[in-house]
């Protein structure tokens, strides 16, 4: 059923919130180790409801999940040993940061995973610096969250993340609200974190973000339905599609800027 190298699997999930308003419909995928997927599509086509059941958050009304050749339920995750293995190997980035920040300094943030997954505090000691090395958040170690900006906040959610030093990292609308130099910053980590043959799972709508990062993109419909996979250059190329799924209007264009970067614009 799986081959050795896929991740996570779904078949024919379907999701509705409680208001009964559908979120997710007959969605089928299938993500592999090392690739960096993006899920595309128009606010509101489900795209954050997915990265929620990737991260199991929450579980489908219909259909299966399975994740590392495991069937995915609630069942599943009251199992402590999985539940421990799953939460190390799978880091989700919300898509507004604030919601995950809680501890009363960006060390004790970066610390919290390490210390949640049992390692000794020389170990948690060693992962927050390098991390924080890495990010360049050396200086913002005693900081309150309170007092770091947007781009600062959303540095410190991901340097929480990657503490853990997971298998997967789960991304909702990773630069939304970003200044471009943090944009690029973000970016450039994003690529790290991939080369190192992590698994990545990018929701968004900046088709620039497609462009520079994606191994595979899948579309969604305003419907909630995955109409359309292909790789970045297929997706991007596909003028058609991308006004169908309300991405783009009748007077898009593409153009390459210095530094080879594409960069999409409407013209009047």
């Amino acid at each position: 059923m799986f081959g050795n190298n896929v991740v996570f699997k779904l078949k024919d999930v379907s999701f509705r919130y409680p208001s009964n308003e559908e979120a997710l419909s007959k969605i089928n995928l299938e993500i592999k180790k090392g690739e960096l997927s993006v899920l595309l599509g128009a606010n509101g086509c489900g795209k954050s409801t997915l990265l929620k059941i990737l991260d199991a958050l929450i579980f489908p009304q219909e259909g299966e999940f399975y994740a590392f050749e495991k069937l995915i339920t609630e069942e599943a995750l009251a199992d402590e040993e999985f539940f421990y293995s799953f939460r190390r190997r799978v880091g989700f980035l919300f898509q507004e940061s604030d919601v995950q920040l809680f501890n009363p300094t960006v060390w004790d943030e970066v610390a919290y995973g390490p210390l949640q997954l049992g390692l000794n505090s020389s170990s948690v000691r060693e992962r927050v610096e390098r991390t924080l090395e890495n990010l360049n958040m050396k200086h913002l170690k005693d900081r309150p969250p309170f007092r770091l900006s947007g781009g600062e906040r959303k540095k410190e959610a991901i340097a929480s993340i990657l503490s853990i030093d997971p298998e997967v990292l789960l991304l909702d609308e990773p630069t939304n609200g970003l200044d471009p130099r943090t944009q690029r910053h973000l970016i450039n980590l994003i690529k790290d974190f991939h080369k190192q043959n992590k698994t990545v799972v990018i929701s968004t709508h900046n088709l620039d973000l497609v462009y520079e990062l994606a191994d595979k993109v899948y579309v969604f419909s305003e419907d909630h339905k995955i109409i359309a996979c292909g790789t970045s250059e297929e997706i991007l190329d596909n003028k058609e599609l991308l006004i169908k799924v309300n991405l783009i209007d009748e007077h898009f264009h593409k153009h390459v800027h210095t530094g080879d970067h594409l960069h999409f614009h409407s013209h009047e």
